[in-house]
């Protein structure tokens, strides 16, 4: 499957393991040569590499396919690295035009301020995006993107605001029974 080869690549990613995740890329290649979600997971790749080059050649491929706010933003964070500011300027410039007649997610906007060094703006975006929830919210702590902001205090004050630095602790497993029977229930009501 196109997707769960992906998802699995940005996992194995994610989790120090690129040549995995390039193997899971492949895959997912093999059966879509122009699947766009894998060109991105391929760029922020080659991005953590230090290849921008190539991370912005990946990052176009995805954008020719799909013209999301989210990916343009990439694409625009990319160029900005690499020294074509006027391009990603230029990119950020329409997104927000584009913000005034339809949805632009404030976390895309976000990345291209960052990548332009403008941490002012970039931080407005991201308040705006925890008032508005926006999902792409969740890799906050992981897409390279915001890599330029998080030594910045007013990152750690919306990790707080965001409860990021929370520590979860999943729920009591002292009434759950592994023994294959349960309280609600008598041993063995649903073996084989």
């Amino acid at each position: 499957s196109l997707i769960i080869n992906t998802l699995e690549a940005w996992y194995l990613f994610e989790s120090g393991q690129p040549a995995a995740a390039q193997t899971r890329l492949q895959r997912a290649l093999d059966i879509d040569p122009q699947f766009w979600v894998a060109h991105w997971v391929l760029g922020d790749i080659a991005f953590e590499q230090g290849d921008t080059r190539r991370a912005l050649e990946e990052y176009e491929r995805a954008s020719a396919r799909a013209q999301t706010p989210q990916i343009r933003a990439v694409v625009a964070h990319a160029q900005a690295l690499s020294g074509d500011r006027a391009s990603a300027q230029a990119t950020l410039d329409a997104l927000e035009a584009l913000s005034k007649r339809t949805y632009v997610p404030p976390t895309a906007l976000s990345k291209i301020h960052a990548a332009l060094g403008q941490r002012d703006r970039a931080f407005e975006a991201l308040d705006r995006a925890v008032e508005e929830r926006d999902g792409r919210l969740t890799f906050l702590m992981i897409d390279p993107e915001w890599r330029e902001l998080r030594g910045d205090a007013r990152f750690a004050v919306l990790r707080q605001r965001m409860k990021l630095d929370e520590v979860r602790t999943p729920p009591s497993t002292k009434k759950m029974n592994f023994s294959g029977s349960s309280p609600r229930r008598r041993p063995g009501a649903f073996r084989r």
